[in-house]
C-alpha cells in the first residue's frame, strides 16, 4: 500500500516512526521486568496458573474475562500495557502491592512511579494523534530514551542483573525507528491500529452517549400512564428458558452468552419469545451494562463495540450504514469501507431486534450480517417472535446458533419481580390505599391457573398499573384479552382527565370529549394495522398526518391525544416521533380495527369529518346542552343512513381477508401486491398471528355477537400463520374464554386429544376444563384417547374436569393425587372409580394424614403408594385393624402394586392367610429394605432382592 494513499505530512510521518518506537520497544522493559517475576514457571504453564501456585494476589482479584485471559496466556509478551500494569501491580513479590502502598504514583523516582509514567505515555501516544516538528521529534525520542533507561538500571539494581547489553539494544532500536524511512507497509499498519484503536475509544463512547439519549438501558413500557423510565437492572429478574436441545431450565440473564454453544466466543443466538416475554429487557440489559461499564453479563465485559439495531427501523440497511448512525464523530477518520473492516476485526456485537418486524431496508442488513459471520468472527444476537422462526431456520443452520425461548418469568420469582416494580412505583404515586399484599395474594391464588398470562413479565407490569390505578378487582382478570381491555379503558380514562383540565378543551361536554375520544381510536385502530402490515411500530408520516388531521377537525392538539396512546421518541432535527409502547398493544389496536369493521363499529369517513364540526359549531353557537344532544343524535342517525359502513348492510358479509385486502388498497403494500383478489401472502400472514389472537379474544370478551363462519375464517388463518401444535391450542384456550364454536373446532385438531395418551397438568388443566366443559360429545377421533391427570397443585377446577370427563365418558389411564388436591377429587359428585379405565393406575403422593385416604384405597385396584412412615402406621392402627374387609381389601392392592416409604411397620404383627404369603413388595433406600426384610424373614415371607 504506498505510502501517499493517506496523503500523511513530514509532521505526521514523525509521529507515526514515535507511535512505532512506543509500541513496538517502549514496552519490552515491562515485558522483561515481568519475565524475571515469572521465572520458574513451568514452559506450558500460564500465567495464572502461576500466579496461584505462588499465590500472588492477582490470582485472587481477576474475575470473568481477565480470568480467562490470564488462564489462556503462556507469554508475557502478548499482554496489552493495561493487563501488564495490572500484573506488575498484583503479582510481582518486590514491587509494592497497588492497595498498600502510594509509591505507584507518578513524579517520583522509584520503579513504581517509573513504570506508571511510562504506562501513561503508551496510553497517550496510543489513543491521541499528534504532529511533530524535527525538534519535537527528537526531544521526545531522547526522554523516551532516558525513561526506559532508567527503568532498566532500577531493574538491575533491585534484582541484581547485568543490564547494560539491554540498555544498549534498547537505544540502537529507538535510534533505528529515529532514522529509518517509514516504509508503505508500517504506514498501512499504524493506519489500521490507529483507526481500530479510534474505533475502541471514541467510536465507544458514541455507542454509550446514543444508548444514555435514546434510553436503551431503561424500560418504559406504561408512559402514557405513568411517566417512569425505569433501569432494567432494577427490574430485571431469572427468565426461563427452553434451549435448543429442549432441556427447559432456568437461566439467568447473566449467563446468556456463557451458557451456550461457543461457550461465549462470537456466539449466534437467537432468542425466540411472544409478545411480552422479556425479550426487550434482556436486550435492554446487555446495552446498559455495555453503557455503564458495570458488568454482570459474563462475557459482555470483553466486547469492543456492541451495535443495538430495531429491525423495525427504515433508514440502515447496511452495516456500514449502522456503525456510521451509531459512531457519528469518527466517520470523517475512515475513507470507503474501512469503517466497517475495522469493526470485523475487533471483537463486535450485532444484535437485530425484531425479525418479526423486519422490512426491506433492515432485511438487507439482515443478510449481510448473516452472510458476514460465516467467514468472520462476529458475534450475533436475534430476537424474534416464535412465528418468524421458519422464515429464520432458512438462514440458519441449526448447527450454527443457538435458540432460546424465553417461557417467561418462573411462578416463585414472580412475587420479586412484583415487589421490585411496585416500589419504584410508589416512588411516584401515593399508593397506602393500595397494599402489595393483594397483589402477592392474586399471585399465589392464579400461579398455575394464569400460568400462561403471568409468566409474562409485560403482563405483570400491566396488572400492577391496573390494580394501582383502577377500582378493577384482580379476580376479574381471567384471560389476556381482559387485560388488554381493561388497559385500553384505563388509558382512554387518562385521556379524558387529561382534556377536561386542558385549556382548549376543559369548557367541552362530557359526552363531546367522549365522542371526540371514540373518533380518534378508530384513526389509531385503523393505522395500527397499516402499520402492522407494513410491520411499522413507528406511526409513519402519512399515518401521523391522518391522525393530525382528524384532531384538527375536533379542534384538539394532536399531541394531547397521540401521547396518550403512544410513546414520543425526540429525533433531533425530524421532532417527535411516535410509536407504539409495545408491539402487543399495536396488534390489539389493530385487532380492534377489523373488530369495529365486522360488528358495524367503524364510521364512514363522512361521519368522520361531519360529526366533529357540527359539534363545534353548536359549541360555538352555546346552544344547550341537552339540545346539543338531541341535534347531533339526529345529524349521527342522518350520516349512517346515507353514508352506511360496508358491514352494516348486511350482517356477516364482510370476512376477515376482506378488511385486510381492503386495509392493504389504502397503504404501501398496494405496491406490492400483484393481485389484490388474491389471499394475502402467507408471509403476511404469519406476522398476524398475535393480532388474530387478539382478534378471537376481542370477539369472545365484548359480548357482541359474530357469526360463526368468521370464527372459523379467525381459527382457519391461525393455522396458516402457523399454530399447529398442542401447545399453541392451549394457549388460545388459555387466553381466550372460547364458546362452544370454537372449543368445538379446537377439540378436533389432532394435537389436543390425539396420541398414546393426553396428559393434564397443572398448567394446563384450566384450557383443558375451558375446552371440555363447551363440549356436548366427544369427537370421534379422540374417543379412545386415555387421559391422565398429574395434577399438583389444588383447585377446585379438578372437580368440574372430572364431572366433564364423566360426563363426556373419557377414558382416564392414571391419577396423581397429593396433599393438596385430594379433597379436590374426593369431592366431585361422581367418585374416581367411575371414570377409570380397567388398566389403570392411581398414584398417591401423600405426607400428611388424610380423611380421604380410607375412601380411596377402597375404590381404586392398581394403587401406587408414596407415602411416610407415620401414615404407614396409621393406616395399620386406625384403618386395617379396625376393618378386617378393608384388611383384606388392602393387602390385595399392595399385592399388586409397588408401596414405597416405610413399610415395615405396616408388616407388624401380620398374621396372614396362605393366599398372601408371597407378597413382594418393592422399597425405595436401604433403611426401608432392611427394616422389610426383618419383617418378613421372621414371618416367613418372601422377600425382594
Amino acid at each position: 500500500m504506498a505510502s501517499n494513499t493517506y496523503h500523511y505530512s513530514e509532521e505526521e510521518i514523525r509521529f507515526i516512526k514515535f507511535f512505532s518506537m512506543i509500541r513496538k520497544a517502549a514496552i519490552k522493559p515491562l515485558y522483561f521486568l515481568l519475565s524475571i517475576e515469572t521465572e520458574g514457571r513451568g514452559e506450558k504453564e500460564s500465567l495464572f496458573d502461576f500466579f496461584k501456585r505462588k499465590d500472588r494476589k492477582i490470582s485472587k482479584i481477576v474475575k470473568g474475562q481477565e480470568k480467562e485471559n490470564l488462564s489462556n496466556t503462556t507469554d508475557v509478551s502478548s499482554l496489552d500495557i493495561t493487563f501488564l500494569y495490572k500484573c506488575l501491580q498484583y503479582g510481582t513479590e518486590k514491587l509494592a502491592d497497588r492497595d498498600k502502598s502510594t509509591l505507584w504514583k507518578a513524579g517520583n523516582s522509584n520503579i513504581e512511579s517509573i513504570i506508571t509514567k511510562l504506562k501513561d505515555l503508551i496510553n497517550e501516544v496510543l489513543h491521541e494523534f499528534k504532529k511533530y516538528t524535527e525538534n519535537e521529534f527528537l526531544d521526545e525520542t531522547d526522554k523516551l530514551k532516558k525513561l526506559l533507561e532508567n527503568i532498566l538500571n532500577q531493574i538491575g539494581t533491585n534484582y541484581s542483573i547485568d543490564v547494560h547489553q539491554k540498555v544498549q539494544d534498547m537505544k540502537m532500536e529507538l535510534n533505528n525507528y529515529r532514522d529509518k524511512a517509514v516504509e508503505d507497509k508500517e504506514l498501512a499498519k499504524y493506519r489500521y491500529n490507529r483507526q481500530c484503536e479510534i474505533m475502541k475509544t471514541k467510536g465507544k463512547d458514541d455507542i454509550k452517549k446514543i444508548i444514555r439519549k435514546i434510553k436503551e438501558g431503561t424500560v418504559n413500557p406504561v408512559n402514557h400512564v405513568v411517566d417512569m423510565s425505569i433501569d432494567v437492572k432494577d427490574v430485571f429478574l431469572e427468565m426461563k428458558i427452553n434451549s435448543s436441545c429442549n432441556l427447559e431450565k432456568d437461566i439467568l440473564c447473566e449467563d446468556i452468552l456463557q451458557d451456550i454453544k461457543g461457550e461465549g466466543n462470537n456466539p449466534s443466538i437467537v432468542i425466540i419469545g411472544c409478545a411480552g416475554a422479556g425479550i426487550t429487557t434482556i436486550v435492554r440489559k446487555i446495552l446498559y451494562e455495555f453503557e455503564s461499564g458495570v458488568f454482570t453479563v459474563k462475557g459482555l465485559e470483553s466486547y469492543d463495540i456492541v451495535l443495538h439495531h430495531e429491525c423495525r427501523n427504515m433508514s440502515t440497511d447496511s452495516l456500514k450504514c449502522l456503525l456510521e448512525e451509531r459512531m457519528p464523530s469518527i466517520v470523517k477518520e475512515f475513507k470507503d469501507d474501512e469503517i466497517r473492516q475495522t469493526a470485523l476485526h475487533l471483537k463486535t456485537m450485532v444484535i437485530l431486534d425484531g425479525i418479526d418486524e423486519l422490512n426491506n431496508s433492515s432485511a438487507k442488513l439482515f443478510d449481510e450480517v448473516i452472510n458476514l459471520k460465516k467467514t468472520r468472527e462476529l458475534s450475533i444476537i436475534i430476537t424474534t417472535r416464535p412465528e418468524k422462526l421458519p422464515y429464520l431456520e432458512s438462514y440458519l443452520k441449526s448447527e450454527d446458533c443457538e435458540k432460546i425461548t424465553l417461557l417467561g418469568i418462573p411462578h416463585e420469582r414472580r412475587a420479586a419481580f412484583v415487589k421490585k416494580f411496585y416500589i419504584k412505583l410508589a416512588k411516584k404515586e401515593d399508593l397506602k390505599n393500595k397494599p402489595i399484599d393483594q397483589l402477592f395474594n392474586y399471585l399465589e391464588k392464579y400461579e398455575f391457573i394464569l400460568d400462561s398470562i403471568l409468566r409474562l413479565p409485560y403482563n405483570l407490569v400491566l396488572i400492577i398499573i391496573l390494580y394501582c390505578h383502577t377500582d378493577l378487582t384482580l379476580d376479574e382478570i381471567t384471560t389476556a384479552p381482559v387485560l388488554y381491555r381493561e388497559n385500553y379503558l384505563l388509558y382512554r380514562t387518562k385521556l379524558a382527565e387529561r382534556l377536561r383540565v386542558y385549556e382548549s378543551t376543559k369548557s367541552r361536554e362530557e359526552s363531546n370529549t367522549e365522542w371526540v375520544i371514540d373518533i380518534f381510536l378508530c384513526e389509531l385502530a385503523k393505522v395500527s394495522l397499516i402499520g402492522l402490515l407494513n410491520d411499522q411500530i413507528n406511526i409513519s408520516s402519512e399515518a401521523y398526518q391522518r391522525l393530525k388531521t382528524v384532531c384538527n377537525e375536533c379542534s384538539i392538539p394532536v399531541e394531547q391525544m397521540a401521547s396518550a396512546f403512544l410513546t414520543p421518541k425526540y429525533t433531533g432535527s425530524s421532532g417527535i416521533l411516535y410509536s407504539f409502547p409495545h408491539k402487543g398493544i399495536q396488534e390489539y389496536f389493530a385487532a380492534r380495527y377489523i373488530w369495529m369493521q365486522l360488528t358495524g363499529r367503524y364510521e364512514s369517513s363522512a361521519y368522520h369529518n361531519l360529526c366533529p364540526q357540527i359539534s363545534f359549531s353548536l359549541m360555538s353557537l352555546s346552544v344547550s346542552p341537552a339540545l346539543s344532544v338531541k341535534i347531533m343524535q339526529a345529524v349521527r342517525k342522518e350520516l349512517k343512513r346515507q353514508h352506511p359502513t360496508s358491514n352494516s348492510s348486511k350482517e356477516g358479509n364482510n370476512t376477515v381477508k376482506d378488511i385486510l385486502k381492503e386495509v392493504q388498497k389504502e397503504s404501501s403494500l398496494q405496491s406490492q401486491a400483484q393481485n389484490l383478489n388474491e389471499s394475502i401472502p402467507k408471509h403476511d400472514i404469519t406476522k398476524l398471528q398475535n393480532m388474530f389472537m387478539c382478534l378471537l379474544g376481542i370477539i369472545q370478551s365484548e359480548g357482541i355477537a359474530v357469526p360463526n363462519m368468521v370464527k372459523l375464517e379467525i381459527l382457519q388463518l391461525l393455522q396458516e400463520t402457523g399454530v399447529r401444535e398442542r401447545s399453541h391450542w392451549l394457549d388460545i384456550l388459555s387466553s381466550v374464554k372460547c364458546d362452544s364454536f370454537v372449543a368445538e373446532f379446537i377439540s378436533k385438531q389432532k394435537e389436543i386429544l390425539e396420541g398414546e395418551y393426553c396428559e393434564i397438568d397443572d398448567f394446563t388443566l384450566r384450557p383443558y376444563v375451558s375446552l371440555l366443559k363447551t363440549l356436548n360429545v366427544l369427537p370421534r377421533e379422540s374417543q379412545s384417547v386415555p387421559i391422565s391427570l398429574r395434577m399438583r397443585e389444588a383447585s377446585t377446577n379438578i372437580k368440574i374436569l372430572v364431572e366433564e370427563i364423566y360426563r363426556l365418558k373419557i377414558c382416564v389411564s392414571n391419577i396423581l393425587m397429593t396433599d393438596s388436591n385430594i379433597a379436590d377429587y374426593m369431592s366431585s359428585q361422581h367418585n374416581i372409580k367411575e371414570i377409570l379405565s380397567p388398566s389403570h393406575e392411581v398414584k398417591l403422593s401423600l405426607h400428611k394424614e388424610h380423611a380421604n385416604l380410607r375412601e380411596v384405597l377402597c375404590m381404586v385396584n392398581n394403587l401406587e403408594l408414596n407415602i411416610t412412615k407415620f401414615q404407614v402406621m396409621d393406616l395399620y392402627k386406625n384403618f386395617i385393624t379396625t376393618n378386617p374387609t378393608y384388611y383384606h381389601k388392602l393387602i390385595k392392592i399392595v399385592n399388586r402394586c409397588k408401596v414405597r416409604g416405610y413399610v415395615g411397620p405396616f408388616l407388624e404383627g401380620m398374621h396372614l392367610q396362605d393366599e398372601y404369603k408371597y407378597l413382594c413388595v418393592s422399597v425405595s433406600s436401604c433403611r426401608d429394605y432392611n427394616s422389610l426384610k426383618q419383617q418378613l424373614q421372621k414371618q416367613k415371607y418372601r422377600y425382594p432382592t
